[in-house]
C-alpha cells in the first residue's frame, strides 16, 4: 500500500521531495496507527462495497470503516451483518483469485454495536474475516472495555494474526467534568493492559 499510488511516477517526482513509501496491511502497529490517514466511514448495509474496493473506485482510499452501529437502523442490523459478511467473502475471494493484492486492499475496520457482535460476525464469515484490520469500539468505557478487548484477544488467538481495536471515547461520563477524571483513569488502566491491541484512540465529538 502506498499513499498517492494512483499518480504516475513523473507526477510524484514533480510533487514530492521525498516520495511516499510502501507499507503493509499487517505491518508494524506503530506505523499503521499513523498510516490510516483520513478514514472513510460507510454503512455496512451498502451494496457493491466489495466491487468498489476491488475496482479502486475511490482513488487514494487507505482506510475504511464499515459501520454497524449508528449508521444502521435497529431493524436493519441483521441485514447489514449479512451484507458485510458477503462483502468480506468477496474481497477474500478476489485476493485468493489474484484479482487484487492483499496489500492493495485498504485497512478495513468494522464499527460494531456490542462486543459479542465480533464473534457473531466471525462465525458468519469464516476465513474471509482475515481481510479485516480490526474494529472500532463505540461508546467505549470502563464498563465495557474489558469485554471488547477480551473478544478481540480471543479472535486474534483463533486466527493467529493481530486484529486491532480503536476505542471511541464519547460517553456522558467522559463529557461531564464531574466524572471525567475518574472515568479516564479507569479507562487508561484497561488500555494499558491491552496496549498491544490498541491501534489508536478516537474522540466522538459530533
Amino acid at each position: 500500500m502506498k499513499y498517492f499510488g494512483y499518480l504516475t511516477e513523473q507526477e510524484r517526482k514533480t510533487i514530492f521531495f521525498a516520495e511516499p513509501g510502501f507499507f503493509r496491511r499487517d505491518g508494524n502497529k506503530h506505523l499503521i496507527s499513523y498510516a490510516l490517514g483520513a478514514t472513510l466511514y460507510m454503512p455496512a448495509i451498502r451494496e457493491n462495497i466489495a466491487e468498489d474496493i476491488i475496482s479502486k473506485k475511490n482513488k487514494g482510499l487507505i482506510s475504511v470503516v464499515f459501520c454497524l452501529e449508528d449508521a444502521i437502523s435497529d431493524h436493519e442490523v441483521e441485514k447489514a451483518e449479512q451484507q458485510l459478511s458477503s462483502c468480506l467473502r468477496k474481497l477474500y475471494s478476489a485476493v485468493e483469485r489474484g484479482s487484487v493484492e492483499y496489500d492493495d486492499l485498504p485497512f478495513i475496520f468494522v464499527r460494531v454495536r456490542y462486543a459479542a457482535q465480533i464473534s457473531k460476525l466471525c462465525h458468519l464469515t469464516g476465513a474471509a474475516f482475515s481481510v479485516l484490520s480490526g474494529f472500532v469500539f463505540p461508546k467505549f468505557s470502563y464498563h465495557n472495555g474489558q469485554t471488547y478487548f477480551k473478544e478481540l484477544s480471543e479472535l486474534n488467538d483463533s486466527f493467529g494474526k493481530n486484529f486491532y481495536g480503536m476505542p471511541i471515547l464519547e460517553t456522558p461520563d467522559i463529557i461531564h467534568w464531574e466524572t471525567r477524571r475518574d472515568s479516564l483513569i479507569r479507562i487508561s488502566e484497561i488500555l494499558e493492559e491491552y496496549r498491544d491491541l490498541v491501534l489508536n484512540i478516537r474522540i466522538g465529538a459530533t
